[in-house]
C-alpha cells in the first residue's frame, strides 16, 4: 500500500517545486481492507494545482476558539447526525499539504467502545509525570470544543488553537469538492484532528495520546503509525457505520494495529478477542 508524504512551500504550488520534494512510501502489509488508501503522486500534483488555480475566499479571522468551532460546524459532521464517505485519501491529502503534523514524536493510539476517554487521560498523565511534553486528542466534548485538544495536562493555549486553525485554512476555504480526493469536502471532525496535530507541533510535543473518534481503520486519526495501540472492551455501538456484530466492529477497531508495533487489549468477549489475536498476528504485532 502507498502512505503518500509530501514536502513543500505553503506558498508556492508549481508542479515543478512540488515534484521535487514529493516523495512515495511503500507499505506492504497482509491487512485487507488496509487503513491507507492508495494516492499517487500524479493525483497530488493534480489535486495541487487545482488548489493553486482556485479563487481563494476572503480568510475567516478568529478572536477565540469557539470563533473556531462555529467555523468548522460549517463542514460535515457525524456527530450530529450528517453523513459522509468515511476515507482516508483526505486526510491524508491535507496533512501531506501541512507537512505531516502527526508525525515526529511518541504516539499512543487507543480505540475501543468504552473508557477511551479514561485510558487516554491515565496514559497522557503518565507521560507528563515522566517529563515529556504530552498532547492528548480526545472527543467529543462535554462544555466547549476547545477541551478536545490538551497539552500538558492543561487545554492548549488560545493563541496556539487560533494559530493551528489558521495553519489549516488556506488549504480548505474556498476550495471546491473537486480539490479533494473523493471530490467530498474535509469534514468537521477531520480539521479538528488536522487542528489537533499542528497545534501538538506548534506546542513543541514530544508525545502525544491520540483517542479515535468512531471505529478505527478509516476514523480520522488513523494516519498515525504509533509506538503503542490500546483498545478497549468491545461492545455494539454505531452499527450503522461499524457493523451489527461484535466481531465485525472488533474488525473496524483492530485496524489501529499497525505492523510490528505492540498493541494492550482489555478484558473482551471471546468474538473480540479472536479478532484482535488473529489482526496482531498478521501484523506481527505483540499482543498484550
Amino acid at each position: 500500500m502507498c502512505r503518500v508524504y509530501a514536502r513543500f512551500s505553503r506558498r508556492h504550488f508549481h508542479e515543478q517545486s512540488i515534484g521535487k520534494e514529493l516523495k512515495v512510501l511503500d507499505r506492504t502489509t497482509t491487512d485487507k481492507p488496509s487503513p491507507f488508501l492508495r494516492i499517487s503522486a500524479s493525483r497530488v500534483l493534480t489535486m495541487t494545482r487545482r488548489q493553486a488555480h482556485a479563487s481563494p475566499m476572503p480568510r475567516a479571522r478568529f478572536a477565540s476558539s469557539d470563533d473556531v468551532f462555529q467555523y468548522l460546524l460549517g463542514y460535515v459532521n457525524v456527530e450530529k447526525g450528517q453523513k459522509t464517505e468515511f476515507k482516508l485519501d483526505r486526510m491524508l491529502f491535507l496533512a501531506a499539504l501541512l507537512g505531516n503534523p502527526h508525525t515526529g514524536r511518541l504516539t499512543i493510539h487507543i480505540a475501543g467502545s468504552k473508557g477511551k476517554g479514561s485510558v487516554s487521560t491515565m496514559c497522557a498523565n503518565i507521560l507528563h509525570a515522566a517529563g515529556m511534553r504530552v498532547g492528548i486528542y480526545t472527543s467529543p466534548h462535554l462544555l466547549r470544543w476547545k477541551e478536545r485538544i490538551a497539552f500538558a495536562g492543561k487545554e492548549m493555549p488560545e493563541s496556539t488553537l487560533i494559530r493551528a486553525m489558521e495553519e489549516v485554512l488556506p488549504f480548505v476555504e474556498g476550495r471546491s469538492a473537486d480539490c479533494f480526493p473523493g471530490e467530498e469536502l474535509p469534514t468537521y471532525f477531520e480539521l479538528t484532528t488536522l487542528v489537533a496535530f499542528c497545534a501538538f507541533r506548534a506546542a513543541g510535543c514530544n508525545a502525544q495520546v491520540i483517542e479515535t473518534g468512531l471505529g478505527g481503520r478509516l476514523d480520522s486519526t488513523n494516519i498515525v503509525d504509533p509506538d503503542v495501540a490500546a483498545i478497549t472492551p468491545i461492545e455494539l455501538e454505531h452499527t450503522q457505520f461499524l457493523g451489527d456484530s461484535i466481531a465485525k466492529i472488533a474488525f473496524e477497531k483492530a485496524g489501529i494495529i499497525k505492523s510490528g508495533k505492540p498493541v494492550c487489549i482489555a478484558i473482551q468477549k471471546p468474538e473480540a478477542r479472536i479478532v484482535f489475536e488473529s489482526k496482531a498476528e498478521a501484523m506481527g504485532s505483540r499482543l498484550y
